[in-house]
Formats: C-alpha cells, structure tokens, sequence
C-alpha cells in the first residue's frame, strides 16, 4: 500500500480527505495522510474572510460550521458526483489514482 501526503488548509479539508477520499482511494491501494500548511489564502485579509463562501453560507444559514457542514456535504454528494461535476477535482484524484497504481 502506497501513502500519498496531502496538504490541506485547514480541519474543514483535512477531515473531507479523512472522512470522504481516504475510504475511497484506499481501494486503489493509496492511503492518504492530510497535512495542514498555512497558505496565502488562510492567511487572507479580513475583507478576504467576508466574500468567502463559508461567510457567504452563514449568511443564508446562521448555524453553518465549515468543519461540520462540509465534509457532511461531500458524503451525502458523495465523491463520484463531485468527480463529475468539477474537472480540476477530477483530474487532481486521476493523479493520486495514477500514484496508486505506479509501479
């Protein structure tokens, strides 16, 4: 079994890949280990935080939590419907797929 490092974000992303792609790659023989970095856009100004789509969301929801809400999203979805709605989505697990069964 191979492992791949992913870096995420934040807990929102790491539990998604926990949670959500880790059961579903496992098949492929891939585990995957989140790794939280900061990065330009979690570091983001305040005006950044306010557009955000999690600002946006707990405007029209006032009890959305992005590390709740989230991942329970992407697996009521689940990640073959999101695979074929988002090509940058599709492709990036091509890649660990294709990680996966190298030799």
């Amino acid at each position: 079994m191979k492992q791949g490092l992913v870096l995420v974000e934040g807990q929102t992303e790491e539990q998604v890949v926990n949670d959500c792609l880790r059961p579903y790659l496992e098949a492929t023989g891939l585990v995957l280990v989140p790794t939280i970095v900061a990065t330009r856009r979690t570091i983001g100004a305040a005006h950044e935080l306010q557009i955000a789509p999690p600002s946006r969301l707990r405007k029209a929801f006032a009890a959305y939590e992005k590390t709740l809400h989230g991942p329970l999203a992407i697996a009521a979805i689940g990640v073959d419907r999101v695979r074929a709605a988002c090509p940058h989505f599709a492709r990036w697990l091509d890649t660990l797929e294709s990680i996966a069964t190298a030799p």
